[in-house]
């Protein structure tokens, strides 16, 4: 009888234990999952598909995915290909008024990125927007410039004008500076300050002192690249999180593929 009530007695312990890991797991778990993401973190982004103002609806959801890793600073890396969702919160098309001297009314498209999808989890974040890359301008920045079928080889160049020659792997501004490094993990920069081009004025980008995952974009890229026919009329650094594309000559768009370089806000 003894000898049962000691087993009984045994189990229990190790059940309690075991409820016990299972329970702080769970809870580290949650913990990670509730953690906010750091501040001042960059994310190039693709959008995956085509928006364009006036057929996208306001809280149609947007989505893209991160365009290389993403190392935060405490060493955790948020893998390429991670999703980022969003939704709509503007689309207006361009409708000409062709009244002699009308003002025209401008196209507005504006779009809010909500979260993050993580591994364990989905994490809200609140991002302004850097600068953003027509499709065609990350097509060209993808590739060696005026490369042909018959030589894939020679420099290539970043949306925003910084360039490297494989096999350096130092990217260079306009005056030589080294202001990044590829590496096998993607481009990494410490962003720098910049008026944003293309865009309303008093937009400008925050020096980041420490590396950042830049991908296709220069360290110094602000504003809009590629989108000939657009203005940057706000990029969320106003506490909304929410950027704004507008244009007075026809209905603001983006081609699936074009590119955003998204920072985290406190």
């Amino acid at each position: 009888m003894t000898t049962e009530i000691c087993q009984d007695f045994f189990r229990i312990s190790k059940l309690r234990l075991f409820c016990g890991a299972v329970s702080l797991w769970l809870g580290l778990s949650a913990a990670a999952w509730s953690a906010p993401f750091p501040a001042k973190t960059i994310l190039p982004v693709s959008f995956a598909t085509t928006i364009e103002a006036g057929k996208a609806k306001v809280n149609d959801p947007v989505r893209g995915h991160t365009l290389q890793t993403v190392i935060l600073p405490d060493g955790t890396k948020i893998p390429k290909g991670t999703v980022l969702v969003g939704h709509i919160t503007e689309s207006l098309p361009f409708h000409f008024d062709p009244a002699p001297y009308a003002a025209q009314k401008r196209s507005l498209l504006g779009i809010h990125f909500d979260r993050i999808e993580l591994k364990n989890g989905s994490l809200p974040v609140t991002l302004e927007v850097r600068a953003v890359a027509g499709a065609y301008a990350v097509d060209d920045a993808s590739r060696p410039f005026n490369a042909t079928e018959l030589q894939m080889t020679g420099p290539m160049l970043q949306v925003g004008g910084d360039s490297y020659w494989p096999p350096d792997m130092a990217v260079r501004s306009h005056s030589g500076d080294i202001v990044a490094y590829v590496r096998k993990e993607g481009i990494f920069a410490r962003p720098l300050a910049s008026a944003a081009l293309n865009a309303e004025p008093g937009l400008e980008c925050d020096a980041i002192g420490q590396e950042q995952a830049v991908s296709v974009f220069s360290a110094g890229a602000c504003g809009l690249y590629g989108l000939t026919e657009s203005v940057l009329e706000s990029n969320g650094s106003d506490g909304s999180g929410t950027f704004v594309l507008a244009s007075n000559r026809t209905s603001v768009f983006l081609l699936a593929h074009s590119a955003a370089l998204l920072e985290v806000m406190p």
